[in-house]
């Protein structure tokens, strides 16, 4: 057995495999003992059926598999003792492979294309400078967003009277000129809550108004068009569009969320029991929370300008004709050329900064360990149960649905390269000028957003 590379030029390489037949013989009649233990035909008992015949029946299919696994293991092998680095996956040749005849061929040879990764430089001067966000909490983001938590887990009741933040219910009523009901006209049971009133005229008509009450009030005159009603009354646009001029509203049921006190009970629910034991030190915590969020975004925000600044000034061409020949047979929708064209034009960005983490990874020696792994992965399903209103202090069970998101090849490559990409970008960040500034907690989520 041979393997050969032979460079095409700085982006494309031919890899030969050249496999004699000789190579061949022995895993073939290995793999069909194997068979000819399991098999049974007319007139012999399982086991027992002569070789002659199992190789006669299965020979050639055998011949194939073994001939695929041995080609497989020489070409990768090749590939990692030789350090190559490439794009994509090896594809047979187009141009070089001939058919090959397994009954007669004395020498198997495969030749594969393959898409290098082309030779680059970062250097981390040439990039400027950057900012990077310093959140400060100011009093007035801290005590909104402890209002809002209040809110969250205050307990609904009914309320007497409508003020701002109560969900009202009740019936839209269609009437004539002289407010009386039409007997065949439109009637709707909605509910909306009174914050999202968008017409002033109309919040203050309900502002104070009470259960059982009846206003004139026009369904448009609350949610402002025709889209926005349709939703709410469970109606076309067209029929919204086409209401009656006059109509009443009967207002029903008031709900009104009471905030929850702040006590011991409250800061529980909201931190871990025990966390904090008084209203300053829960307050403290929020800052605590609110910046430390807040700053974590702010660092996103730096790596994804400092990899946008390297895709700027890193430039290298691709293996385009490979790797749209790739993309084809690694996406069963790319399904012609100009669709391998469109994907390039869209991915370029995605593919040049692939290369250029793949060659800065390696160069200073980053990878992403299991224990790594495991608890990226660890931490996006607790936040996914988080998300489902659902405890995480089973670890047994954590553990096995870790396990099951690991399982899945996709999942751990994905999970594995966001964390090397994550270091990459860290080691970028080490090496360039940062300036921090002192940025308001509000302003700061209205930039970019």
């Amino acid at each position: 057995m041979n393997v050969t590379q032979e460079n095409i030029d700085s982006l494309n390489a031919v890899i030969t495999v050249s496999i004699h037949s000789n190579d061949l013989k022995e895993p073939v009649d290995s793999a069909i003992k194997k068979i000819g233990k399991t098999i049974s035909m007319p007139g012999f008992r399982p086991g027992m059926v002569p070789m002659a015949l199992v190789k006669k029946k299965y020979g050639k299919s055998v011949l194939a598999d073994e001939l695929n696994k041995i080609t497989n293991k020489a070409l990768f092998d090749f590939i990692r003792d030789n350090n190559i680095r490439f794009l994509g996956e090896p594809l047979i040749s187009e141009e070089r492979q001939k058919p090959i005849d397994l009954e007669t061929a004395e020498e198997f040879n495969f030749h594969y294309d393959l898409g290098l990764v082309p030779n680059i430089q970062v250097n981390p001067a040439d990039l400027g400078s950057f900012t990077r966000s310093l959140i400060k909490v100011d009093e007035k983001t801290l005590n909104d967003n402890i209002e809002n938590l209040r809110l969250r887990y205050g307990k609904e009741g009914e309320a007497e009277a409508i003020e701002a933040g109560d969900m009202i219910s009740g019936e839209f009523i269609e009437t004539d000129a002289e407010g009386n009901p039409k007997e065949d006209g439109f009637r709707k049971q909605t509910f909306f809550i009174f914050d999202r009133i968008e017409n002033e005229d109309s919040k203050n008509l309900l502002l104070g108004a009470k259960t059982d009450d009846e206003i004139k009030l026009h369904p448009t005159g609350v949610f402002n068009d025709a889209s926005k009603t349709s939703v709410y009354l469970g109606i076309t646009e067209e029929e919204a569009a086409n209401l009656g001029a006059d109509f009443i509203f009967k207002i029903g049921k008031i709900n009104r969320i009471e905030p929850a006190d702040l006590d011991n009970d409250f800061f529980d629910r909201l931190l871990g029991v025990g966390k904090v034991s008084n209203e300053e030190e829960f307050r403290a915590e929020m800052v605590n929370i609110l910046s430390r969020d807040a700053q974590s975004e702010s660092d996103v925000r730096l790596l994804n300008d400092i990899r946008a600044a390297i895709l700027k000034n890193v430039h290298f061409d691709l293996p385009e004709k490979f790797l749209k020949r790739w993309v084809m047979t690694a996406d069963k929708n790319i399904t012609g050329p100009e669709a391998a064209d469109e994907h390039m034009e869209k991915n370029r960005d995605g593919i040049r900064w692939e290369v250029i983490r793949m060659v800065l990874a390696e160069e200073n020696q980053i990878s992403a360990s299991e224990e790594e792994i495991y608890a990226n992965a660890r931490s996006m399903v607790v936040g996914k149960l988080a998300e489902m209103g659902m405890p995480a202090d089973d670890e047994d069970r954590l553990k096995k649905i870790v396990f099951n998101v690991l399982e899945n090849d996709n999942e751990y490559n994905k999970i594995r390269s966001f964390i090397i990409e994550q270091k990459v970008l860290t080691l970028l960040r080490d090496k360039v000028t940062v300036n921090d500034v002192e940025t308001d907690y509000a302003e700061f989520w209205k930039k970019n957003n």
